[in-house]
């Protein structure tokens, strides 16, 4: 049954819903970032009871509710949410619909285009008003959102009712992270990207990045742009500017990512020195590192940690270790069936994956395991950033930029680079 909430029912259906629902929000316009938007209706299925609601605030077609009223109403329970981010801004207690299926099956919800459709149909409709989705049909939505509903219990079934340590990790600091950095947004010079793109965009820009990868490690883009791809050499990042007045923007990135990653993995200790510097002793026996042996020793490590390790180099103790840990890591993968990740115990299933090999998983797990500590050193940056004004406002698997504010002092910096 479905039924259309007003706000002479709205206190009596809160109530009545149950500790499992599925929530779905509309936001109002097609184009704008989710923090520059508004939610047109939300609908919500309760997965106990099988009934339906829809919650109106711009349709229409509904009787439209106060919003912040109703916010302040929603009831406790595990509610599951499709494009949770929507709602985060507003409310912290939702978990991801899409993230739960894709931690569980590798794949996120996917919705027939005779669904989905709708709203392209309306958009080329109505081209140049702005929150065109509240003059959508309202059974047109429901339609929609059932389809979402029909794909999250057919594909969820099996796991919603199971909190699993691992998929809480994800949401709560995986997903909740890179929702932060997304609110933080960032500065661009609005005339560079008119330059670039032949489009006008807000003062502060963000993006939404996209978690639901192979591995995990995020992608990013909103609007077909990927900021974090802009080059260097090209002049592209120069449209990225700092918000305040006089301030800086700063990049943090680590000295050898990877390897450092991978000799906590197997339990070899770097040096804090250089490591290329530290293998190029080995790989050139000499203690002197010349420059051109420098860059020589990272091409050479880099082969070896990406391909397969070459038997002139399979004697040094590092790449012994990680040969240990491969084989061990396979003969598990083929005797279960799936490879799992270190830190969050995340199952990866062979059923996902085509062609498998055994180098190929070790990437696998060292890009996983990459995002999973980077997401906790991320996290608490954010909370030391949080009474400040500087901010974190852009995210990559080895590097952040944070817009300085020289008002809260370098000592930011530092210890910004620190908790790195």
């Amino acid at each position: 049954m479905i039924t259309f909430v007003t706000e002479q029912n709205l206190d009596e259906i809160l109530e009545k819903l149950s500790k499992m629902t599925l929530w779905i929000p509309i936001l109002a316009d097609q184009s704008d970032h989710y923090t520059y938007n508004n939610v047109s209706c939300i609908y919500v299925f309760d997965v106990y009871t099988e009934d339906e609601y829809v919650f109106g605030f711009s349709n229409v077609d509904t009787d439209n509710l106060m919003f912040m009223n109703f916010l302040s109403k929603i009831p406790d329970g595990r509610k599951f949410c499709y494009n949770s981010r929507y709602l985060s801004t507003y409310h912290d207690d939702f978990q991801d619909a899409d993230l739960l299926i894709w931690y569980h099956t590798g794949n996120r919800i996917e919705i027939d285009q005779a669904y989905l459709g709708i709203f392209g149909i309306y958009g080329r409709m109505y081209p140049n008003i702005r929150n065109v989705n509240d003059v959508i049909p309202i059974m047109r939505i429901i339609e929609y959102c059932r389809a979402v509903t029909d794909q999250f219990i057919k594909l969820g079934n099996d796991y919603i009712l199971n909190e699993e340590n691992g998929y809480i990790y994800y949401d709560e600091f995986v997903f909740k992270t890179l929702i932060n950095i997304e609110r933080s947004g960032f500065r661009v010079d609005q005339d560079k990207y008119f330059d670039r793109y032949g489009r006008r965009t807000p003062k502060i820009t963000r993006t939404e990045y996209n978690p639901y990868t192979l591995t995990g490690r995020p992608s990013s883009k909103f609007g077909g742009v990927n900021f974090n791809s802009l080059s260097k050499s090209d002049g592209s990042r120069e449209m990225i500017i700092s918000q305040f007045d006089n301030g800086r923007l700063f990049e943090f990135d680590y000295d050898s990512y990877h390897p450092r990653l991978i000799g906590k993995l197997i339990g070899y200790e770097l040096p804090e020195t250089s490591v290329h510097r530290h293998f190029a002793k080995s790989y050139f026996g000499t203690s002197e590192i010349s420059q051109e042996q420098y860059e020589k020793s990272k091409i050479i490590t880099f082969k070896q940690l990406y391909g397969n390790i070459s038997p002139e180099y399979a004697h040094i103790e590092f790449f012994q270790k990680i040969s240990e840990f491969m084989n061990a890591m396979w003969d598990d993968y083929l005797a279960v069936g799936y490879f799992t990740s270190p830190l969050s115990g995340r199952k990866f299933k062979s059923e996902w994956y085509i062609d498998m090999n055994k180098a190929k998983m070790f990437n696998y797990i060292i890009q996983c395991y990459e995002t999973e500590v980077n997401m906790m050193v991320l996290e608490k940056i954010i909370q030391y950033l949080y009474s400040k004004r500087s901010k974190l406002v852009m995210y990559t698997y080895d590097s952040i930029l944070v817009d300085y504010d020289p008002e809260d002092g370098i000592e930011v910096i530092r210890e910004v680079k620190r908790m790195m």
